[in-house]
C-alpha cells in the first residue's frame, strides 16, 4: 500500500512539474484541454482552419511548380511565362524601379503618337514594384522579375481565402436555422474552395510568371462580395463599415479590370429584386447606396468627370444608379407630400411597383427632352445585342481567340458533364428551396417556369452544326435560338410579376408572404448566377468568372439535399433519382471500373444505412442522392486536380517563347534604341519589354483603326508602294513577321476589309500527303493530300460556279511523270452542293522555284501548292505537306515577303528559326525555313525598311475617322492614297 501511495505522490509530483514547466513556458494544457473537450464549435472551427491553409497552401504550391523554368535562354535572368498583357506590366513595374515613377507619356506604345498609362495600367506596375521593395526585405538576390513572377500566386491566395469567406457567410444564411449551421456552412465553403482551386479555368491567371489583371482583380471581387453580404445583414457601424469597404473594394478593382461590372450587375440585380418583393430596409438600402456612392467617388478619382461619365454610361452601371433612384424615388413618394399630390394610394399596386413605374416614366420623359426618342430605342437594341453578343461583333475583338463566344458543347468540355448536371440540377433544386413556402400550385407553377427558362437560356446556344436532341439547330443566332433565348427568360418574368400582382389585387395575403418569405440569400445566389450563364454565352475567356458562380450552386447541392433528411417532400426524391441515373450513365461513359466500384459502395451503404439505421425509402433515396452527387463532384476535383497539376507545369516559355527570346536578343544587340518596329498588334508587348523597342500597335488597341490599317496597308496590301507609304507615315524602321501569321490571316484579312467585311479576307490551310492513297500506272504515279479549306472568293470553272464560302477544297491530287519525274498537273478537289469536282491549279512552289502548269483546252484556277517538308515518326518527307495559297494570298504583300522573299525595298536582316528547325540544322539535315509536324513551323523574319526617294507619309495614316468604330467602320477609306 505504503508503495502504491509513494508511487501516485510521484506521479502527482511528475504531473505538478510538467504543469509548472508548461506555465514557464507560456503554455498551459490543463485549461486548453478542457476548452477543446467542451466546445464542439471551437474544434470545427480549428479543423477548418487546417484544411482552408492546406488547400491554399497546395493549390500555391501547385502554382509555382514551373518557377524554375521561367527563364530567358539568352540571359539566363527570370523572364515571365507564355502571355501577353503581363510583358506590359512588367515593362512598367521595370521603369518604377529605375525612375520611381512612369512617364506621362509612353514613347514606346502607338508611335509615333504616344500613348499614357492609364490608372488601370499602373495599378498592377506599382503593387509588382512594392512587393519587391518587400521582398527585399528578406533577400538581397530578389528582382522585380521574380515579384512580377510570384504576384499572381499572392493574388491568387488571398483571393481564394475571400471566397471561402464569402461562400462560408452566404451558406450560413442558408442554414440559419439549424443546429448544424457552422458545419454545414464550412463544408460547403470547404468544398467549393477546394474546386475553384484546382478549376482549369482559374488556372492560368492565377498562375506563378502570369501577371495579369484578374488575379488582383479576382481578389477584389471576393473582398466586395464577403462584404457587401455581411453589410446587408449587420447592423448598427459593422454595417457602415462593411458597406465602406465593399465599396472601396469595387472601387479599387474598376482600376484594376472591367470584370467590375460583374460586381455591378449582381449587386444591382439583387438589390432590385428585393426591393421590389419590399424586403429591403432602411438599413439595407443605406447599405446599397453607400456603397454605389463609394464606388463612384473612387472611380472619379482616378479617372476624372469624363472618365466616370464613361464607365457609368455602360448599361450594367446604369442599372445600378436605376437602382438608387428607385430607392430614392420610393422615399420621395411615400415619405414626403407627394404621395397625397399624386393619390398614389389609389393605385392597387405595390408601393415598390409603383414607385418603379413613376421612376422610369419620369426617366423616360426625361431622356427623350434632352437625347431624344431614338436615344431609348438605340439603348434598347443595345441591350438586346449586349445579350446577344455580350463581347459585341466588332471585327478587332472577335478575331481575339479567348472572345469567341463558346457554345453549350463549349461547356461541356471546359466544365465536363459530371460538374455541369450537379450545377443544373443544383440550380433547379435552389429555386425549389427558394420557393418552397408557397402553396402547391403556385410553387408548381413557378418552378416549371423556372425550369423552362434555365433550359431555353442555356440549351438555346447549343451548337453551330449538331442539332438539339437529333431535331434543331440551336446555334444561338437563328430565329428558334433567339425565340428560346429571350422567350424563356420573358415568360418566366412574367409568370412570376402576374402571380405577385395577381395577389397583391386580390389581396391574396397567403402568396404576397410567401413572396416576402424567400430568403435574400436565394436572391443573392440567383442574381449571381444569372450573370454568371450570361458570361458563359458571352467568351471563351470568361468561364475564368463563371466557374465560381457555378461551383457555389455545385457545392451547395448535396448539404441542402441532405437536410431533407427528416422532411417528407416527394421533390427532392425525384431529384435524388436524377442524380443517381445521371452519375451512372456519366461515369459509365467515362469508366467502366470506376462504375462497379461506384455500385458497390453504393450498395453496401445503402445496406448498412437500411440495416443499422433501419429508415424508410425515402431517407434512403435522399442518402444515396447526396452520396452520388458526392461522388460526382469527386470525380470533378480528381479531373480538374489532374488538368490543374498538369497545366501548371506546362505553364513555361516553350520552344516557340524561346524562339522569341533569341530573335529580341538580336533585336537588342542589332538595332539603335530608337527603332521603331511595325507588325501585327500581338507582338507589340514582347518587342518592347523583351526586344526593348518601341512599337506602332500593341495588345492595348488604342485605336482599333490602326489595326484596320495595318491589315489592309501592309500585310495584305496588294502592292509594295502601298506598304511603303503606310510604314514611312509611322516612321518605321523595321518590320517583323512570325509563323503564327499564317495561322492568324483570317484575322487580319477580316480586320484589313473593306464594307463588304471580306474583299481581303482569306486563310491558308495545310494539305497532308496520304501515303495510302497514292495511285500508280505504268506511266503516272498520283499523290494525294488531304485536308479542307472553304473557297475564299468566287470561282468560276469551265461552265461552273463555286462561291465563296459555300465550297470546300477536300484535297488535291498532284500528278508526277515517272519517267521525266516531273509534275505533270495538280487539281483541286471541290466538294459543292453535294457533287465533286477536280479543277486544276496553275501554280506549286518547290524548293524554293515556281512551277507553272498551262492548258489551253482547259482553263486553271489561279491557286498555288506551296510544298514543305513534314516530319513523321519514320523521318522527314520532302513534300509531305503543302499550303494552299489561293488567288488573294498570292497578291498579299506579307506572302510574298514571308513565304517568298519578293522584295525590292524591305531588306531581309534577320531569321529567327524555329528551335526544331535549328535543331535539325544543327545535325546537318536541311529542310528549309518551314517544316509541318503536326502544325506548321517557320521563322521569325525581319525586315528592314528601305524607303525610296519617291514614297510619301501621309498624315491620313494617324488619324481617325469621324464617327469610326470597330462594329460599323467606315472601312478602305485611304485606298485612294498614293493613286
Amino acid at each position: 500500500m505504503e508503495e502504491e501511495k509513494a508511487k501516485e505522490n510521484i506521479e502527482i509530483e511528475d504531473k505538478e512539474l510538467k504543469k509548472i514547466e508548461h506555465r514557464r513556458k507560456g503554455i498551459d494544457f490543463s485549461k486548453i484541454v478542457p476548452i477543446l473537450k467542451n466546445n464542439p464549435k471551437l474544434w470545427i472551427i480549428i479543423i477548418t482552419i487546417i484544411l482552408l491553409v492546406a488547400i491554399i497552401g497546395f493549390s500555391s504550391w501547385a502554382r509555382t511548380q514551373n518557377i524554375p523554368y521561367l527563364r530567358d535562354v539568352t540571359t539566363g535572368q527570370y523572364t515571365l511565362g507564355p502571355d501577353l498583357d503581363p510583358f506590359l506590366f512588367l515593362r512598367y513595374a521595370q521603369t518604377i524601379e529605375k525612375t520611381g515613377t512612369l512617364p506621362k507619356m509612353d514613347i514606346m506604345r502607338y508611335t509615333p503618337l504616344g500613348g499614357v498609362p492609364t490608372q488601370s495600367l499602373a495599378f498592377i506596375p506599382y503593387t509588382i514594384f512594392y512587393l519587391y521593395k518587400f521582398l527585399s526585405i528578406f533577400s538581397s538576390d530578389m528582382t522585380i522579375e521574380y515579384a512580377a513572377i510570384i504576384y499572381p500566386v499572392i493574388c491568387f491566395a488571398i483571393g481564394l481565402l475571400f471566397f471561402f469567406l464569402f461562400v462560408q457567410k452566404l451558406s450560413s444564411y442558408l442554414f440559419k436555422d439549424s443546429e448544424k449551421k457552422l458545419i454545414y456552412s464550412v463544408s460547403i465553403a470547404l468544398i467549393a474552395t477546394l474546386l475553384l482551386a484546382v478549376f482549369p479555368s482559374y488556372l492560368h491567371r492565377t498562375m506563378a510568371g502570369i501577371p495579369e489583371k484578374e488575379a488582383p482583380g479576382m481578389f477584389f471581387f471576393w473582398l466586395a462580395f464577403y462584404c457587401f453580404l455581411s453589410a446587408w445583414q449587420s447592423k448598427g457601424n459593422k454595417s457602415l463599415v462593411m458597406a465602406l469597404i465593399a465599396g472601396t473594394s469595387t472601387g479599387l478593382m474598376s482600376w484594376v479590370w472591367g470584370g467590375v461590372r460583374f460586381i455591378f450587375m449582381t449587386f444591382s440585380l439583387f438589390a432590385f429584386l428585393t426591393f421590389l418583393l419590399d424586403k429591403m430596409d432602411k438599413r439595407q438600402k443605406f447599405v446599397y447606396s453607400v456603397w454605389l456612392i463609394v464606388t463612384m467617388l473612387l472611380v472619379f478619382l482616378v479617372s476624372g468627370l469624363n472618365g466616370t461619365r464613361n464607365f457609368f454610361s455602360g448599361v450594367d452601371t446604369l442599372f445600378a444608379f436605376g437602382v438608387f433612384s428607385f430607392i430614392v424615388g420610393d422615399y420621395l413618394i411615400y415619405n414626403t407630400k407627394l404621395k397625397e399630390s399624386l393619390s398614389i394610394e389609389k393605385i392597387k399596386l405595390p408601393h415598390s411597383v409603383v414607385s418603379v413605374l413613376i421612376v422610369l416614366v419620369l426617366g423616360l420623359i426625361l431622356v427623350t427632352i434632352f437625347f431624344g426618342f431614338s436615344f431609348i430605342v438605340d439603348k434598347a437594341k443595345f441591350i438586346k445585342e449586349g445579350l446577344l453578343y455580350p463581347f459585341g461583333r466588332g471585327r478587332v475583338g472577335l478575331t481575339v481567340a479567348e472572345n469567341r463566344q463558346p457554345y453549350f458543347v463549349d461547356w461541356f468540355n471546359e466544365f465536363t458533364p459530371f460538374f455541369f448536371w450537379v450545377f443544373f440540377i443544383g440550380m433547379i433544386f435552389l429555386f425549389y428551396e427558394a420557393t418552397k413556402n408557397f402553396n402547391k400550385k403556385r410553387k408548381g407553377w413557378i418552378n416549371f417556369f423556372f425550369v423552362l427558362f434555365l433550359t431555353t437560356f442555356i440549351f438555346s446556344r447549343y451548337s453551330d452544326n449538331k442539332p438539339f436532341l437529333g431535331m434543331f439547330l440551336l446555334n444561338g443566332e437563328n430565329p428558334l435560338s433567339q425565340v428560346l433565348y429571350f422567350g424563356g427568360l420573358f415568360v418566366f418574368l412574367f409568370a412570376v410579376l402576374f402571380i405577385y400582382l395577381k395577389a397583391y389585387i386580390k389581396k391574396d395575403d397567403e402568396t404576397l408572404e410567401s413572396y416576402k418569405n424567400i430568403h435574400f440569400a436565394y436572391l443573392f445566389v440567383l442574381a449571381f448566377v444569372f450573370w454568371m450563364i450570361l458570361a458563359s454565352r458571352g467568351a471563351i475567356r470568361l468561364f475564368f468568372i463563371a466557374g465560381p458562380g457555378f461551383i457555389l450552386v455545385a457545392s451547395l447541392l448535396p448539404l441542402k439535399l441532405f437536410t431533407y433528411h427528416d422532411k417528407k417532400d416527394y421533390y427532392p426524391l425525384v431529384l435524388g433519382a436524377i442524380l443517381i441515373v445521371i452519375a451512372s450513365i456519366l461515369i459509365t461513359q467515362y469508366s467502366p471500373k470506376l462504375l462497379m466500384i461506384a455500385l458497390f459502395v453504393l450498395l453496401a451503404a445503402l445496406i448498412a444505412y437500411m440495416v443499422i439505421i433501419n429508415q424508410r425509402w425515402e431517407k434512403i433515396l435522399v442518402f444515396c442522392s447526396v452520396l452520388s452527387i458526392i461522388f460526382l463532384l469527386l470525380g470533378t476535383f480528381l479531373v480538374y486536380e489532374q488538368a490543374t497539376v498538369a497545366s501548371a507545369r506546362a505553364t513555361v516559355p516553350g520552344a516557340y517563347y524561346q524562339q522569341w527570346q533569341k530573335a529580341m536578343a538580336w533585336v537588342r544587340e542589332n538595332t539603335t534604341e530608337d527603332a521603331l518596329f511595325i507588325h501585327w498588334w500581338d507582338y507589340g508587348y514582347w518587342v518592347q519589354t523583351i526586344g526593348k523597342r518601341a512599337t506602332v500597335t500593341d495588345g492595348g488597341h488604342f485605336t482599333e483603326y490602326w489595326d484596320h490599317l495595318i491589315g489592309r496597308y501592309l500585310l495584305t496590301a496588294q502592292n509594295e508602294k502601298t506598304a511603303l507609304r503606310l510604314c514611312k507615315s509611322y516612321g518605321a524602321d523595321y518590320l517583323l513577321i512570325d509563323s503564327t501569321d499564317v495561322g492568324k490571316y483570317p484575322a487580319y484579312s477580316s480586320i484589313g476589309s473593306d464594307e463588304t467585311g471580306h474583299d481581303r479576307l482569306s486563310w491558308i490551310n495545310t494539305f497532308v500527303l496520304d501515303e495510302k492513297q497514292t495511285q500508280e500506272t505504268k506511266n503516272e504515279t498520283a499523290y494525294v493530300y488531304v485536308g479542307g479549306s472553304m473557297v475564299d472568293q468566287d470561282i468560276g470553272w469551265e461552265n461552273y460556279s463555286f462561291p465563296r464560302a459555300q465550297a470546300i477544297i477536300g484535297g488535291f491530287i498532284m500528278v508526277t511523270d515517272k519517267e521525266k519525274g516531273t509534275i505533270k498537273e495538280i487539281k483541286a478537289v471541290i466538294f459543292y452542293d453535294g457533287k465533286q469536282y477536280r479543277v486544276p491549279i496553275r501554280y506549286a512552289y518547290i524548293n524554293g522555284e515556281w512551277k507553272e502548269f498551262e492548258k489551253k483546252e482547259q482553263e486553271l484556277i489561279t491557286g498555288a501548292l506551296y510544298f514543305i517538308p513534314r516530319v513523321t515518326q519514320q523521318g522527314i518527307k520532302s513534300l509531305g505537306a503543302a499550303l494552299y495559297l489561293s488567288e488573294k494570298a498570292l497578291n498579299a504583300e506579307w506572302v510574298k515577303l514571308y513565304l517568298f522573299d519578293e522584295s525590292e525595298n524591305f531588306e531581309l536582316v534577320h531569321k529567327q528559326d524555329a528551335l526544331f528547325i535549328e535543331q535539325l540544322k544543327q545535325l546537318n539535315v536541311s529542310v528549309g525555313d518551314f517544316v509541318y509536324a503536326g502544325d506548321f513551323i517557320g521563322p521569325i523574319k525581319i525586315w528592314k525598311i528601305n524607303y525610296p526617294e519617291d514614297i510619301k507619309t501621309y498624315k491620313e495614316y494617324l488619324e481617325i475617322p469621324e464617327g469610326w468604330n470597330q462594329n460599323t467602320g467606315p472601312w478602305a477609306t485611304l485606298d485612294h492614297l498614293g493613286e
